[in-house]
């Protein structure tokens, strides 16, 4: 196991939660071992989380966007995963920035049954002090107008915010500037 893990690898982000319901989660940064898991949890997936994540539209499943999706630098572009007790994954939190910026692409995907217990809260909050800590000031994220989830995260964590809307889609700008603390008691989760 340990000639699987990539030496840049950011164990500081490896750690149990247990949610507001009282379940427990794994979270850890992702590793490229996930990919078959992966693929699994992008085609089982409902209907309306895909259409959510996607903008609505189907994701082709091939083996360059699953390269790309776990084979990450864990600086400019890291994923965190979600484990249920029984080793499935329950949600997945990812940034996508580029050398030359301190903006990054921020997307998230929660599970229907995982949601509303502070799990979305946590990994938000994990993957922008992650980013902080990376030279990453600000993350921007397209979702649907009607997506609640995502509206309820950005209102919670307080955090300066611009958004536009086109199409029934909205374009939103964070200012990483700090209240992760404040966000991280008011959420449900708790530290194990």
């Amino acid at each position: 196991m340990e000639a699987e893990i990539p030496p840049e690898y950011p164990i500081e982000f490896v750690l149990d939660l247990r949610l507001g319901d009282g379940r427990m989660v794994h979270l850890r940064p992702i590793l490229p071992r996930d990919r078959r898991a992966l693929a699994r949890a992008i085609a089982l997936a409902d209907p309306a989380t895909l259409r959510a994540r996607f903008l609505g539209w189907k994701p082709v499943i091939d083996d360059k966007m699953l390269h790309h999706l776990v084979e990450v630098d864990y600086r400019r572009r890291l994923a965190l995963v979600a484990i249920d007790q029984a080793g499935n994954g329950v949600a997945i939190a990812r940034y996508e920035g580029t050398v030359k910026s301190d903006t990054a692409e921020f997307a998230m995907v929660v599970m229907p049954g995982w949601r509303g217990v502070g799990l979305g809260s946590a990994l938000f909050i994990l993957l922008a002090q992650a980013a902080v800590r990376r030279g990453i000031r600000r993350f921007y994220a397209s979702y649907l107008v009607d997506n609640e989830q995502v509206v309820r995260l950005l209102e919670a964590s307080h955090l300066p915010c611009r958004t536009t809307v086109s199409d029934g889609v909205v374009e939103a700008e964070l200012e990483l500037c700090g209240p992760f603390q404040s966000f991280a008691q008011s959420s449900s989760m708790t530290p194990e």
